[in-house]
């Protein structure tokens, strides 16, 4: 707990601590890397609560609950910049006495909201979002505060060969790039065409290119069904279409990555069958399931490919069923360890 409140009363001299609660990244179920003495700040809030989310999450201890006193670090850094408080003394000390007894550091928050206070304290406690969210510059330590921006930059690099990325500044004509992967026959590319975003070219005669460029543009898709690709290529004449398996496209294809294009967002949509509690009841075993499973995973290398600022991924509900806990939070942890706050 980082205690924000002690409340004492007249009358009887009894104490109320109150305070933000904390737990361990291990305790998390692998949505973040296990690393010693690291933390999460937890924030459990009601939908129908108006109050600020840190009041909400309050709780309340006796002093008789105290058990240690710790020191606490808050940082926006990567790991493992500012660990233990960037105190060389603590990376000499045995195993048991940095967990005993050092400095821990948080860089993420543990956001978890309920429709209301019932179902908070249900016993199945049924969420509608949760999310793990990376500490920003404003909530970190002054001690230990990097610039967001800075952190952005290190992350993205160099995204366009010859030169650096530089951030856009806002305007009303600016347009976003786009990557679909998994695209199908579009209807993502469409949605963000009609949108106003930008989907990458393919070099263009300059006439045509003039035409593409006065409403929309479109940067690029990846698929491996020959008709649904197809399919894309003509609703999507100016764009670049990779017909290639997904783990084709990450291991093999050059021609486009974070240093050739700068894509804003990216849309994912892996195969669902495995997960689904409807489609395909037969065929979600043997080979496909094992494979489809396999693709899921693979997203985050997607991700390190292309390192977006922002991206979307779609699945059926049947991922969040009990029985697939581990797939869904190993593929939280993959895109946390990139840096990503996440959310579902």
């Amino acid at each position: 707990m980082e205690v924000k409140s002690i409340w004492v009363s007249r009358s009887d001299g009894s104490v109320i601590i109150r305070g933000l609660p904390y737990t361990r990244n291990r305790n998390l179920q692998g949505c973040l890397e296990f690393q010693k003495n690291e933390v999460s700040q937890v924030l459990e809030i009601d939908s129908d609560d108006k109050r600020p989310n840190e009041a909400q999450a309050l709780i309340e201890i006796s002093p008789q609950q105290i058990l240690q006193v710790r020191a606490l670090n808050k940082t926006n850094s990567k790991y493992p910049d500012c660990r233990y408080g960037n105190d060389p003394q603590w990376l000499t000390r045995t195993p048991k006495e940095q967990e005993e007894q050092g400095p821990f550091t948080c860089r993420w928050k543990l956001y978890v909201e309920y429709r209301d206070a019932r179902a908070r304290q249900d016993n199945n406690k049924v969420y509608v979002t949760k999310a793990h969210l990376r500490m920003t510059q404003a909530e970190a330590d002054e001690a230990f505060r990097v610039s967001d921006q800075e952190v952005k930059r290190k992350w993205r690099g160099r995204t366009h060969r010859g030169g650096s990325h530089k951030p856009s500044t806002a305007r009303e004509d600016q347009q976003y790039t786009f990557g679909d992967t998994f695209c199908s026959a579009g209807g993502a590319s469409r949605g963000a065409v009609l949108a106003g975003l930008k989907v990458s070219l393919r070099q263009l005669e300059a006439r045509v290119l003039r035409a593409y460029l006065t409403c929309w543009q479109l940067v690029f898709g990846v698929d491996h069904w020959p008709v649904a690709c197809a399919t894309w290529r003509r609703n999507f004449p100016g764009a670049r279409m990779f017909e290639q398996h997904i783990t084709d496209w990450i291991l093999n294809n050059r021609e486009i990555d974070r240093r050739s294009h700068s894509i804003d967002i990216l849309h994912l949509s892996p195969p669902c069958q495995p997960f689904s509690t409807l489609a395909y009841p037969h065929a979600a075993h043997g080979n496909m399931n094992h494979e489809a499973r396999a693709v899921l995973l693979a997203c985050t290398h997607v991700i390190d490919k292309i390192r977006p600022r922002l991206f979307t991924l779609e699945q059926t509900f049947g991922l969040m069923q009990a029985a697939h806990t581990e797939y869904l939070n190993s593929l939280i942890q993959g895109f946390t360890r990139l840096g990503y706050s996440v959310r579902w």
